[in-house]
């Protein structure tokens, strides 16, 4: 049977999506083929000026309605947050050998931060920038984005998810030090209590679509996992990435967005820690069996970073 990555309604070629770009009228040659996550396939191309775009092409029709849900919040939320979103150019209809919609923009500047994972930058100064974006994302009003389709996060109390997550790490944890994995365990079996009410989130808001160029954060990108959940869902990409400094960094930006006290940046960065247990476990997963070394590695050193935490007296 096929891992959930592979499973796609057919598939693509470059032939086949230039066809199907250019049935919609876009002038943009160029077809390449990126990347693909477990949802869509990824593809780019240029336009007549030169500039690149990315393509995205749901692989099953229920992928379909998280991408409606992008095209109509996503427009909502560009003016407000202080990184760039995808705009997407192109709303791509059903076509001849293609049964879905797909979308289109221009792509933004820079590379992902799975792809400089080893690189260094200024905490404090990612951490102010992550803390206010995720400010502001948090605040965005929940009835307007229930309007636009956005639904409660389908994990509700995390126990089925937790305990899979366990037994991720009992599978494929034998890359992982004996410290470091019942560490993790030991966290899953005792979740920390919710820390807000939920809010609107990115909902998968690690390295691999937070966007560096030149030193500095410039987009955020792949909002199809955006739902109404807890806010520690998000913060734990900043935890996954640089441990418990970038995360200290980033509250203490997210707590004057969001007029927090003591107790509730303590719930929430808690709750980040955990969030970013249970997807590494995932990405440990995805990383061993799709053969993905990167994600492997940001697995390991997420692990790592939350047994330095735990034994330096945080959570």
């Amino acid at each position: 049977m096929d891992t959930p990555w592979e499973q796609g309604d057919l598939q693509l070629t470059p032939e086949l999506v230039l066809r199907l770009v250019r049935a919609q009228g876009a002038e943009l040659d160029s077809i390449r083929y990126l990347n693909e996550g477990w949802d869509s396939w990824v593809y780019t191309a240029r336009d007549r000026q030169g500039r690149e775009w990315i393509l995205r092409f749901p692989k099953r029709a229920e992928v379909v309605e998280q991408l409606d849900r992008e095209v109509a919040l996503l427009p909502l939320l560009a003016p407000r947050l202080p990184l760039a979103v995808p705009r997407f150019g192109l709303l791509g209809q059903p076509g001849e050998g293609y049964p879905h919609r797909f979308v289109g923009y221009p792509r933004l500047p820079g590379q992902t931060g799975l792809e400089r994972l080893e690189d260094a930058f200024e905490v404090s100064s990612y951490g102010e920038t992550l803390g206010t974006f995720l400010a502001v994302l948090h605040a965005f009003p929940s009835q307007e984005a229930c309007r636009l389709g956005v639904e409660a996060d389908e994990k509700g109390g995390l126990v089925e998810w937790a305990g899979q997550c366990e037994a991720r790490l009992l599978e494929f944890g034998a890359i992982l030090d004996a410290r470091t994995r019942e560490r993790a365990l030991e966290l899953l079996r005792h979740p920390p209590p919710p820390s807000t009410a939920p809010v609107l989130l990115h909902n998968d808001f690690f390295p691999e679509h937070l966007l560096v160029e030149g030193g500095r954060l410039t987009g955020v990108i792949d909002w199809g996992d955006v739902a109404l959940g807890d806010p520690g869902a998000d913060l734990a990409g900043l935890f996954a990435w640089r441990g418990e400094p970038l995360l200290a960094a980033g509250l203490a930006a997210y707590r004057k967005g969001r007029a927090l006290d003591d107790a509730a940046v303590a719930r929430l960065a808690a709750r980040a820690r955990f969030f970013s247990v249970l997807h590494a476990a995932d990405e440990l997963e995805y990383g061993v069996t799709a053969g993905r070394e990167a994600y492997t590695r940001a697995a390991s050193r997420t692990l790592s970073a939350l047994g330095d935490a735990l034994d330096a007296g945080y959570g």
